[in-house]
Parts: C-alpha cells; structure tokens; sequence
C-alpha cells in the first residue's frame, strides 16, 4: 500500500506550498503575491540572466526618455546605467528576506515515481508548480542580425550604424522603432503581418500614422533587398518562442512551433497542480497581463473551486509615445448582436504643435450597451480605460460620451 501510495505521489511529504520556475517579471510576481498570502515558497532562477525581461522594460524607459531629449545624449553611458546588471538581482534579493526560498540554479521535471523539480543539488517536492519561463526571440536568420536582447549591450550602441532595418510588429518593437527614429536614426519597420494584427483596424492605421510622423518608413512583407545593403543593422525581433523545451515536459503541454505553454482558463496545464504565467503562455509581454495572471494563479491555489483569469477586465497599453490603451473584447470575440461606438475629440491643450492633438475612443458595446471592450488612443487615455475597465466589471450600460467622460474627470478638457 505505502508503494501504491509513492507511485501515484499521494499522501508524500512536500516542501513547499508552491515552486515557481523562471526569475521573470512574472515569476517575480507570482512568488511575491504567494509569499504574502502565507504560503512557503521557492523560486527556481532556471536562466544565467534573471529578470532579463524586465532589463528589457529598463531599456524601453530609457530610450523613451532619450528620444525626448532636445540635446543628443550619450546613449551608451545611458544604458549602462539603466541596465546595470548587479540591479536586477535585487528583486531576488528582496523575495530572499521576504521568506522565499530562491535557488540560482536551473532544472527539469521529474515525473517518475511522484512529481517533482529537480536541480543540480535540490529535489524539490511542492504542492503547486508554477511555470513563469518566459520567451525567447527566435535567432536571426543571418550573421551579423542584431536580436533586441543584444541591445542591452551598451557597447552595441556605440556602433549602430545609421541606418536600421526592424522585423518585427509586437509593441516592443513598435516602440524601439519609434525611439530609434526620434533618436536619429533612419528607420525602416519591416513585417510580413500587419502592426498588431490583434487589434482594430481603425486604431492600428492611427498608430502607423504616428509612427510615420515620428520619421519611421512602414513596409509590409519581408523583402530582402532590405537587409542586403551595407552600412545598415538589421535588428530581427520577427517573433517571440515559449521557453520550455528545457523542463521535459511531456508533449501536450506545449504548442509547437513557438512553444507557447497550454493551460485552461484557469491557467493550470494538462497536470491540474502545475499553473503558466506570463509571455511563455503566448500573450502579449506586457507586466498588466504578467501580474493578472499571478494574481489568478495564487488566488486558485487556495481555492476548491477555480476561477478563470479574466482577461477582459486588465488593461494595458500597447505603445506609449501615442498613448494606446486596451481592455476587454473586440473581433471576433464579440456576440452577433454587439455594436461599435467612435468618436474622436480635441483636447484643450496650448501646445498644439504636440502630437497627438486629439482622443480617438472605440468602443464595443453589447445589446443592452453594456460595455464589451474599449481602445483608447491619446493623451488622457489611461483615466479613461481604467473607467471602461470599472464599467465592464460593474455592468453598467453606457450612457452618453458626456458621461463617460465626466466620470473619468475629464470633461472640461474636451473641446467639442
């Protein structure tokens, strides 16, 4: 009976509450939201580079910050002290006197005789299991191809040429184009797809139009003649990979080709214990969706009864130079009987020869007006979403474009 019991890992001593795979923003997240709701928790750092994703969202702030700048800046000494790598042990560091057990170590599953993590000096035996991996951007094609990681070498940016070739169309990408333009440099933003081919129409074509201002050339579909001409760097970020080939996990829980881990609604993958948080699941890499997502994992560990992450009630932003907000449905996600509201409104603002002038607002609305999703593009458009978002949590049909904005306080800064 005690061999039955091993075998199928019931009734077994565990050493943690939950085990959290991956020194991500989002492995960050899930650890902390579990360590503060008195659960005893390790984190496996599974990389040599912990939190190179948020190195990434460093860099994002600081090129931000430069392409606003009248006087050129040194570029290279910015970066290094925005990505200084010592910094992002720090967070580790923190979860360590919080309580959590972090391990600077890399691992697989071990599924034979009972479930378990598996390190180089550790055996880790858990209640829940939380994959917080992340992604990878899949290798450039060509030597002598830039990756967006490489970037966060300061030394890259003492010798980026002048001219720059971008594959790619995630919203990281779309912001480096815009920074390098603004930075100076001739852009050139290449995809075979079109910008966020996700998103509406209508709001994307706006975005392209801001991109275009800002001195980026728009070409769709990979054309070689592009990367063939010299004096130029290429910087591949065409697309993003689940890293999860190195956990041997068993064949279905991944989506092959990119990897991307399957979980339910409930963000638990074919083995009910063990969850997925964050990009290695193949959303956007966004924190907003990073920190929902752990919230909803945590929150289920305790819970008989699962609940699903509500996707439709996080919003988060797509592109900060023209500020791009998004929350709840659109597409194909809608019902047969939903209905598409716009408007665009000038803000009264003295500086007029700052782009964007105006607020461009989408919104979905069902049969009975009650809010399905929102896009909101321009200045102001952060008040408003997180109203969109009150409105969909609380059902309340939509009124008029007075009321709206007036509830999110922004009335007396519209010009009609």
């Amino acid at each position: 009976m005690i061999s039955l019991l091993n075998v199928i890992g019931v009734g077994m001593a565990v050493d943690y509450d939950l085990v959290v795979i991956g020194a991500t923003g989002a492995g960050i997240a899930t650890a902390k939201r579990a360590i503060a709701s008195g659960k005893k928790v390790a984190l496996v750092q599974q990389t040599g580079e912990p939190l190179q994703d948020q190195q990434v969202l460093a860099l994002e702030k600081t090129l931000l910050h430069l392409a606003e700048q009248s006087q050129p800046m040194d570029i290279a000494a910015w970066v290094k002290g925005a990505i200084a790598p010592d910094d992002f042990y720090e967070p580790l560091a923190r979860l360590a006197e919080a309580g959590v057990d972090v391990i600077p170590e890399m691992g697989n599953f071990v599924w034979k005789p009972s479930t378990c993590f598996v390190t180089a000096t550790r055996r880790l035996q858990s209640k829940h299991y939380a994959i917080a991996t992340g992604t990878t951007w899949v290798t450039p094609p060509q030597d002598g191809f830039l990756s967006p990681t490489d970037l966060l070498n300061p030394e890259i940016w003492r010798t980026l040429p002048e001219k720059i070739v971008l594959v790619g169309h995630d919203p990281y990408c779309l912001t480096l184009a815009y920074c390098l333009a603004k930075l100076g440099k001739t852009v050139t933003l290449t995809s075979e797809k079109s910008l966020l081919p996700t998103e509406d129409p209508d709001c994307v074509q706006r975005l392209q139009t801001c991109l275009e201002v800002a001195g980026v050339t728009l070409q769709f579909g990979i054309i070689p003649d592009l990367f063939n001409q010299e004096n130029k760097a290429v910087i591949w970020a065409k697309e993003r990979r689940g890293l999860t080939t190195q956990l041997n996990l068993p064949p279905d829980f991944c989506q092959p080709p990119q990897m991307w881990l399957r979980v339910d609604p409930e963000l638990r993958t074919p083995r009910s214990n063990i969850y997925g948080v964050g990009p290695v699941l193949g959303g956007y890499a966004l924190p907003e969706l990073a920190i929902a997502e752990a919230t909803t994992l945590v929150n289920n560990m305790a819970q008989r009864r699962k609940m699903p992450c509500v996707y439709g009630e996080i919003p988060y932003r797509l592109f900060e130079p023209l500020p791009f907000d998004h929350v709840g449905a659109q597409g194909q996600n809608l019902p047969p009987d939903a209905k598409i509201l716009s408007k665009t409104l000038m803000i009264d603002r003295v500086d007029q020869l700052q782009f964007p002038q105006d607020l461009t607002l989408k919104l979905w609305l069902d049969g009975q007006d009650q809010l399905l999703g929102a896009t909101i593009l321009g200045d102001r458009s952060g008040k408003l979403i997180y109203h969109c978002r009150d409105l969909i949590q609380t059902k309340k049909p939509f009124q008029t474009w007075d009321n709206l904005l007036e509830n999110a306080g922004l009335l007396a800064e519209m010009v009609w």
